[in-house]
């Protein structure tokens, strides 16, 4: 009887709706701090270095894409991914703590209107920009010219593309921070867009700034919506459809 009324009385914690795991507190170990000073400092400095030594000047089409291009790309994010998630075992987390929940077809619609509403605002940003000769690097129209002869690698790093940084420069890196400091969301959009647009540098000074600005897009649809999937849709898009649009501006002579 005593056990029986015990029961009775007990009552079962409330559960955490979705939303709201993200913002749970996690199990700081070594590798969170290791992470954040690699993906803060360490990458952004090498980019900054290869981009002060002219690397980002490099003739792609002198070289073998696949072996230079694609599968470096593609080994170095998904290794990313494989150390953040060494880094949520240390940390006894889960895929939930950076908002990778099961994807649903409402992530899809908010991924797909939120890459028409970025990509129109986009376009009028680039636009005042090229009316003040702030200059962009042709560089990006060379990868999309390689992509296009090569188009099956492409969608392969355009979903590599998609589901690693999401991963790496929303999910893990914004939570983190944001776990460490804990307050707002300030500070970790600035170390998410800083991080994120400093492995565009090759796209010029325009580049690095309208990517800046979609990143800090990308950090606000991640709070808003609690998941990465609506990002890891819009940015998989975006990246795969840029060839077309590429073959598409070359056959109408804009480029």
């Amino acid at each position: 009887m005593e056990n029986n009324s015990q029961e009775l009385c007990s009552t079962p914690e409330p559960e955490v709706p979705s939303s709201e795991k993200r913002h749970l507190p996690f199990r700081k170990s070594a590798g969170t701090y290791i992470v954040l000073i690699f993906l803060i400092f360490a990458f952004p400095g090498f980019n900054l270095i290869v981009a002060y030594i002219g690397g980002n000047e490099i003739d792609f089409s002198q070289f073998d894409p696949i072996l230079f291009f694609f599968l470096p790309t593609i080994i170095m994010l998904w290794s990313f991914v494989l150390v953040i998630l060494l880094a949520l075992w240390r940390e006894k987390s889960s895929l939930s703590s950076i908002g990778m929940g099961f994807p649903t077809l409402a992530h899809l619609g908010l991924g797909i209107g939120f890459l028409l509403i970025s990509n129109i605002s986009l376009v009028i940003i680039q636009g005042i920009l090229k009316l003040f000769g702030i200059p962009f690097n042709n560089n990006t129209d060379q990868i999309l010219a390689i992509a296009s002869d090569h188009i099956g690698w492409w969608l392969v790093i355009s979903i590599t593309a998609g589901v690693c940084e999401e991963i790496v420069y929303r999910g893990y890196l914004m939570t983190r921070i944001k776990g460490i400091i804990g307050r707002g969301w300030v500070i970790p959009i600035i170390g998410s867009v800083f991080a994120f647009s400093s492995g565009h540098l090759y796209q010029g000074t325009g580049g690095v700034i309208v990517i800046t600005l979609y990143g800090a897009m990308f950090c606000g649809l991640y709070i808003l919506t609690g998941s990465i999937w609506p990002g890891i849709i819009a940015h998989f898009i975006q990246d795969f459809s840029a060839v077309y649009v590429y073959r598409l501006a070359k056959m109408f002579g804009a480029i």
